[in-house]
């Protein structure tokens, strides 16, 4: 499987989760071409942009960090980066401007 179908289906998979909360999928950009991966709706929790990614590897540098937390902002929604992994479970963190050590888990 190639690394863009891997992460198509990982988006998949990331969506039917959140989705299975509650969630609803608004928008999926593909091949990551926007500030994130998935627009997501939630009764609760309202509005989210979702960046996908692998437990090992996703890392959200400084200037897409700020773009995805700005537009984020203006939308009055959540930034998300959800990880997953072969045997890893899915988590879900909630995007600052601060490095990555510094977000604090989101539960679904």
């Amino acid at each position: 499987m190639s690394t863009a179908s891997n992460g198509r289906a990982r988006e998949h998979r990331i969506s039917k989760l959140m989705q299975d909360h509650g969630w609803l999928q608004v928008m999926r950009s593909a091949a990551s071409k926007g500030c994130a991966d998935l627009f997501m709706l939630h009764p609760f929790y309202g509005a989210a942009l979702v960046q996908v990614g692998t437990a090992k590897s996703k890392t959200i540098g400084p200037a897409d960090r700020d773009r995805l937390v700005s537009i984020a902002e203006q939308l009055g929604c959540l930034a998300l980066l959800a990880t997953s992994g072969p045997g890893i479970p899915t988590r879900f963190f909630s995007v600052t401007r601060e490095t990555a050590s510094k977000w604090k888990e989101f539960d679904l």
